[in-house]
């Protein structure tokens, strides 16, 4: 079976989604849900930081107040998602004088070089921290310098041969 080809504006998607959900807590006070099926972002954002050790990719993400049974780690197309749900451990009807701390769903997707495979991914939890290693993912290979032509010159050349003398 072909493999289906990941959409390459994904992530400019979710970054116009997200910008849209932004202005609407801005203008209501309230997050989102309310953004339909389409709406791939959710109530916060996780703080992550991605960075390499040794030959290793590290993608490191806050999550406090979430348990691990709550935490999806996926991987399809090249793209790393997270995502999951913190819970509310308040009673319900309770009264805020101020509410600061996001609760519901959160999903976080990451686009992992080409060419790695879902078995060198690893993934652990420690005191609210999800830590996700690729093996080998980290190696930044130099991009190849393509030689542009400069075909002007040529064009000059055929035009002048074929001017009348």
């Amino acid at each position: 079976m072909a493999q289906a080809r990941p959409n390459p504006f994904r992530g400019l998607h979710d970054m116009f989604t997200e910008m849209e959900r932004m202005r609407q807590v801005g203008r209501t006070g309230i997050g989102g849900g309310e953004g339909g099926p389409d709406m791939r972002v959710s109530e916060w954002v996780l703080a992550a930081d991605i960075f390499a050790n040794g030959a290793d990719l590290v993608v490191r993400l806050e999550i406090p107040g979430v348990k691990p049974d709550d935490i999806s780690v996926t991987f399809g197309g090249g793209v790393l998602t997270i995502s999951g749900e913190r819970r509310s451990e308040l009673p319900d009807g309770v009264s805020f004088y101020a509410r600061e701390r996001f609760h519901g769903t959160f999903q976080r997707s990451i686009t992992l070089p080409d060419g790695v495979a879902e078995d060198v991914i690893t993934a652990s939890f420690e005191d609210g921290i999800t830590e996700i290693t690729v093996s080998g993912a980290a190696h930044s290979a130099e991009p190849s310098r393509i030689r542009v032509e400069d075909r002007s010159s040529r064009r000059a050349t055929r035009k002048a041969s074929r001017r009348p003398k």
